[in-house]
């Protein structure tokens, strides 16, 4: 049986990603957009920010409170799509019940969606055209890759097909003809 060391993964991923921004002419900048203060959602914000920071990555906080309308929102959210060098945005979830959560995600312009979910960004990943893709269901891929198992020999079971992580880890096996 064989083992995944999920840190040293982690660790060559954030290296590359480290190289590959060191060699950019600019500073990337990351926007991860928190609505509320939910302890869990401000502490994985920042988990996040400091992800960013470490491989050279500036990071633009982007806090909200949480009485913001959806209108207010999306119309904050086109504001950032035009921060020079803003490289991708994230909307930390869950979003008050009272935000249109489809209207908030299509409001990010989808070169910058980095999570996929406005139409034309989820649209794209699904028809196999995009290079960005849902960051769990890629990093659930990377640890797959990580072992020396042919997976076409093997079933291979997905629980649930929630949004994030399960129907487009489906559609990365599929893809590969798994």
């Amino acid at each position: 049986m064989q083992t995944i060391n999920g840190k040293e993964i982690s660790k060559n991923i954030l290296d590359k990603i480290k190289n590959e921004i060191s060699e950019l002419a600019f500073v990337p900048v990351f926007c991860d957009v928190l609505v509320g203060g939910d302890p869990a959602s401000v502490q994985y914000v920042g988990m996040k920010k400091n992800k960013a920071e470490s491989v050279g990555m500036q990071f633009h906080n982007a806090n909200f409170p949480i009485s913001i309308t959806t209108e207010e929102l999306v119309k904050e959210i086109k504001i950032l799509n035009q921060i020079p060098n803003m490289c991708g945005i994230i909307v930390q979830l869950p979003l008050p019940e009272h935000i249109d959560r489809q209207k908030v995600f299509d409001s990010i312009d989808p070169k910058l969606d980095v999570d996929c979910l406005g139409t034309v960004a989820s649209e794209k990943f699904y028809s196999g055209g995009s290079a960005v893709g849902y960051p769990t269901a890629l990093s659930c891929m990377a640890l797959l890759d990580s072992v020396d198992i042919d997976l076409k020999n093997h079933n291979i079971v997905v629980l649930g097909q929630w949004m994030l992580v399960g129907r487009p880890f489906t559609a990365l096996l599929q893809f590969r003809k798994l």
